[in-house]
């Protein structure tokens, strides 16, 4: 095999795709071992039973403000039941759309059944996302 051009990029090709399928697998990991620590942070706030901490972490960190938060995402666990629950309600079916539903039109209405105590409507459901906000003071 001659060492053209073509040889010399084809070698770095496969070194760079090399590189960059390590560097997503050490990417997945470090995201996975965030959200583990996210999670248990939350978890201690919220057994203290604190929104918000801010805390002075010295030098290389500084002042930092942590807040709990919470996204509230609707999903449709049974398009025919919640197609009919809906209409019951007196709401526009363009709510579930056709043929996919209109994600943040459903999470809106899903998140304003849950704070004012109703139920959700038959074939709904919905996700919590969880998280920790950092701010840098």
């Amino acid at each position: 095999m001659s060492d053209s051009r073509l040889d010399t990029l084809a070698r770095y090709l496969v070194t760079r795709r090399e590189a960059f399928e390590k560097a997503e697998k050490e990417a997945k990991r470090l995201k996975d071992e965030y959200k583990e620590t996210q999670a248990d942070f939350w978890e201690t706030m919220d057994d203290q039973g604190l929104t918000t901490f801010t805390a002075d972490l010295g030098p290389g960190f500084g002042k930092v403000q942590f807040q709990k938060r919470e996204t509230i995402r609707g999903v449709v666990k049974d398009a025919d039941k919640a197609a009919a629950a809906i209409k019951e309600l007196g709401l526009e079916l363009e709510l579930l759309g056709a043929p996919k539903v209109h994600q943040k039109v459903l999470s809106e209405h899903v998140r304003d059944w849950l704070q004012s105590g109703q139920a959700l409507p038959e074939g709904i459901d919905f996700n919590p996302t969880r998280y920790v906000s950092v701010t840098r003071k």
